[in-house]
């Protein structure tokens, strides 16, 4: 017998309580990596790279915590601390580097991968402004059009809008974890695809108990059903709505073929606009272009915009005086690159949560 198999005949499989705890860790430890990474790059760059690449700063993190430690084959701060290891799914043998590698790159960099071509490719065959991962934009769309929509399109693009990326995602992630808390393994759902499971480095007294979530994993699995329970019933309150919309705006210019143009135009126009219009970003993005250069206002100079106070004049965002300063609905000021920036990952104030919903005010 190889002394690798007397190590695994005394090794037994960490329970779902256990793993909690070493993910717990790790999560604390990788936190204090990605601060360490943040004050060095405001070091080298400022405060404004920091906050136009935040998520990228994250992953990077990750990648390098894992890089440090699961990849050369090295425990985890949070493994050590519990005292576990890896093992392949049966449990006999240790994890080559392939696996491993592809469960980091996996978990730290095919969400963010995931996230950008699943815009990409939604937005590829829809109309410019229209953004099929914003609901209410979407549904807005969808009114406007619907008279020249067949039922058909109607239906997939309001499903599309529905079943987004972040809504898929959140379901196979409630479900992972309802498995996990469940059956007790693969914490990740990138570790359940590579089957990298965790055991105990030592053995586990029989009168040890840790506790158990199955109850938890129970609870989860009620929510996820109510949840997309609610979710289907939504769907097609919005779809027969939509279609009642088309079929009323249908007979409003059956009746009004006879008359002008102008006078259909008018008829259908309360169903053609919505009270909550969300206008698209892009259209941020050249007001921007048109406005920059030689009309850029600064305001580190103090003659510029003076009935601004002195202690109101720095950019909440990248703590430097603002350029092209713009007020959101609640009244605070902003860059106009930097609140616009916000406003395409949080549709609201950073200061106060206010909702921006695009209604921004260039000072001038």
């Amino acid at each position: 017998m190889s002394a690798l198999e007397r190590i695994h005949r005394t090794l037994t499989f960490a329970d779902a309580p256990s793993i909690v705890r070493a993910h717990q860790k790790d999560s604390f430890y990788e936190n204090n990596l990605i601060q360490l990474l943040q004050d060095a790059l405001k070091i080298v760059k400022n405060q404004r790279f920091i906050h136009l690449y935040s998520n990228e700063i994250v992953i990077f993190g990750k990648f390098l915590y894992l890089s440090l430690t699961t990849l050369v084959g090295s425990r985890t701060l949070g493994e050590e601390y519990v005292d576990l290891i890896y093992v392949t799914r049966k449990g006999k043998k240790l994890p080559r580097l392939f696996r491993r590698l592809s469960f980091i790159l996996s978990y730290a960099i095919l969400p963010y991968l995931l996230k950008h071509i699943a815009k990409t490719l939604a937005k590829r065959n829809d109309p410019p402004n229209y953004d099929v991962s914003n609901e209410k934009e979407s549904a807005n769309y969808l009114i406007k059009n619907c008279k020249s929509l067949s039922s058909f399109k109607i239906f997939f693009k309001l499903l599309s809008s529905k079943i987004s990326y972040q809504n898929l995602l959140s379901f196979i992630m409630d479900s992972h974890l309802g498995f996990f808390y469940i059956f007790g393994s693969y914490y990740q759902l990138s570790k359940r695809v590579f089957g990298l499971r965790y055991a105990l480095g030592h053995k586990k007294p029989i009168s040890s108990n840790n506790g158990s979530y199955e109850i938890l994993g129970g609870l989860i699995f009620i929510q996820s059903f109510f949840k997309s329970l609610n979710n289907i019933l939504e769907f097609f309150s919005d779809y027969f709505k939509i279609l009642s919309i088309k079929n009323v705006q249908i007979t409003k210019s059956n009746q009004n073929q006879s008359q002008n143009s102008g006078s259909a135009h008018s008829n259908g126009s309360e169903y053609n606009h919505s009270d909550n219009i969300i206008y698209n970003l892009n259209s941020a993005n050249d007001l921007y272009d048109s406005l920059k250069s030689d009309h850029d206002i600064d305001l580190s100079n103090p003659n510029v915009l003076p009935y601004i106070p002195t202690d109101s004049r720095l950019c909440m965002l990248c703590l430097s005086p603002m350029i092209n300063p713009s007020s959101a609905p609640c009244g605070h000021l902003f860059c106009w690159t930097c609140i616009l920036d916000w406003s395409k990952e949080q549709n609201n104030c950073p200061l106060c949560r206010t909702p921006i919903e695009s209604k921004l005010i260039p000072l001038r």
